[in-house]
């Protein structure tokens, strides 16, 4: 397996007085799949439902910011196409 570099920045510097918990962690694979993990035990995570729901949603605002900004795809049409294929691959 070719090892990957992880690029993405983690958000809180070392040091900063904010207290986080990882909750998901994804992968692509070298099949091309996605591969996942969720921390299910984390604490102070509330109604897990609410919580992992929130960080998808954020998650998807994050990459539609991001692809509007590097490639010039409207954000509304990103989300939409987002959105219909997270519908899809959740009822197909």
């Amino acid at each position: 397996m070719i090892p990957a570099e992880n690029h993405i920045q983690i958000p809180f510097e070392e040091g900063d007085e904010n207290d986080c918990t990882e909750l998901l962690r994804l992968w692509i694979t070298e099949q091309n799949t996605i591969a996942c993990n969720a921390d299910l035990d984390a604490p102070d995570c509330g109604e897990y439902g609410s919580i992992f729901g929130v960080a998808i949603a954020e998650m998807a605002r994050q990459m539609a910011a991001g692809a509007a900004q590097i490639h010039g795809v409207g954000e509304e049409e990103f989300l939409q196409e987002l959105t219909d294929k997270l519908l899809g691959a959740l009822h197909g």
